[in-house]
């Protein structure tokens, strides 16, 4: 029996979640559906902010292929519990329950259509679609099934790139210079493209990546400044990462 449930999430900061997961492929690092968190699966979206429209289907058996319109798709293995649950920023008592079996392994295969236009435009309205897929299934690789050449391409560089900036943050080399060129050096060699759009003037990723690095330009920023004050120093500190990947981009 296939069960289809729909559901309205909000969006934060290009995110929402699959909460009360039990546990997730250890293999996995998030390099093409999002970063996994302790027990839950974070899900990139398409737009900073908003309300998302998103399905969810459990079918008993994998699915069939998912048609052309969905440019953008990908797997992980996870193992449920019987309170997993869809939801946005922070888990919530309306957030979309599941009814998935306590310790059961799941494919999960996340799919987005209209992401690309979606994430260019950030229009107030939003046009693109969310689909969230389950079945049982054993634990294997996590995968891109598909992957569109824009958004998908960042989609994959800012997941990969923050698994790297966390590994060199947790090691407290003691230079933010260090620090930076590392994330810069590490960057680059993953992602061949970043240099190339450096070199011709286009900054397509250079805003991606500067967020993604920019906890790697210390401990933060104190939590008792005033908004103003805060967000001029953040943005300060945006522009100085901005300028030096600018900068070790054209050395290469």
């Amino acid at each position: 029996m296939t069960i289809e449930l729909e559901t309205t999430v909000s969006a934060d900061f290009s995110q929402f979640y699959l909460f009360n997961v039990g546990s997730i492929d250890p293999n996995a690092h998030g390099k093409f559906l999002a970063l996994h968190q302790d027990d839950s699966v974070m899900l990139t979206a398409a737009r900073q902010f908003g309300d998302l429209p998103v399905s969810v289907t459990l079918f008993e058996g994998r699915p069939n292929e998912l048609g052309p319109e969905w440019e953008n798709i990908a797997e992980v293995s996870i193992i449920a519990t019987d309170s997993s649950s869809v939801g946005g920023w922070m888990p919530e008592p309306e957030d979309l329950e599941l009814g998935l079996d306590d310790g059961v392994e799941y494919r999960l295969r996340y799919a987005l259509s209209g992401a690309t236009e979606a994430s260019i435009t950030q229009s107030d309205e939003v046009t693109e679609l969310y689909r969230i897929d389950l079945w049982p299934e054993p634990v294997s690789a996590e995968a891109p099934v598909r992957r569109d050449a824009k958004f998908g391409f960042y989609w994959h560089m800012s997941q990969t790139t923050s698994a790297v900036r966390d590994e060199i943050y947790a090691r407290s080399v003691p230079f933010e210079q260090a620090r930076i060129e590392e994330f810069a050096d590490r960057a680059f060699t993953l992602f061949p493209e970043l240099v190339a759009d450096l070199k011709t003037d286009e900054p397509t990723y250079l805003s991606g990546l500067s967020s993604t690095a920019l906890m790697l330009l210390g401990e933060g920023i104190p939590s008792d400044l005033p908004m103003s004050e805060a967000a001029s120093i953040a943005e300060h500190r945006r522009a100085l990462l901005q300028d030096e990947l600018q900068r070790l981009g054209r050395q290469r």
